[in-house]
């Protein structure tokens, strides 16, 4: 049996030795924050390790003063997923949904084989939108990136997915996420 887990790392450079240990087979990861040259250390560590991970791209947002100057850029969100590099692990091809899922670097998807080799999991990582539960605007937006990776997730039929993730809003709140679950196509398993 393939062990998987879903955390928020929050910026996962400073964790990465305790994440490197975690004996899951596969870790969808949350608020990596890892930029292009943090993605390569992150890449060459877990190398070390045996495991292969995959990062989502990074998005930047920046801030600007009541003048409109522009004062500063950070880094937001990211997801990563991580398997061991025994596995072959792949990423699926795009389609509509993925594409704008992957432009906010909010959700990655990837498959690895299981069992004798001749079946496949899938697991995706996701991470809404930060005070979608009190903001309206930033409520429909998050709705609109979780339909969409439920209806990625229907998309792949019987095989094995975990969509995992920090939703940033309560399941209960979540007019996606209950009707789904309410007609049966996902199951809440709470950490």
């Amino acid at each position: 049996m393939k062990t998987k887990i879903v955390a928020n790392v929050h910026a996962l450079m400073q964790r990465i030795a305790e994440v490197t240990e975690w004996p899951h087979a596969m870790k969808l990861l949350q608020e990596v924050k890892l930029d292009a040259f943090k993605k390569r250390r992150a890449e060459g560590l877990f190398g070390e390790k045996q495991q292969k991970i995959l990062v989502s791209r990074a998005k930047y947002e920046g801030k600007v003063d009541m003048n409109g100057r522009r004062t500063a850029v950070h880094q937001r969100g990211g997801v990563a997923i991580v398997t061991s590099s025994k596995e072959p692990t792949v990423q699926l091809d795009e389609d509509e949904d993925t594409e704008v899922l992957q432009e906010e670097g909010r959700w990655l998807e990837a498959s690895m084989s299981c069992g004798k080799g001749d079946e496949i999991i899938t697991g995706a990582s996701f991470y809404g939108m930060v005070g979608a539960s009190s903001d309206t605007t930033k409520y429909k937006a998050n709705k609109d990136l979780i339909a969409r990776a439920v209806l990625r997730m229907l998309s792949a039929g019987d095989v094995a997915y975990f969509l995992g993730g920090g939703f940033n809003i309560g399941v209960e709140k979540s007019e996606v996420l209950k009707e789904a679950m309410r007609k049966g196509f996902i199951h809440d398993v709470p950490g």
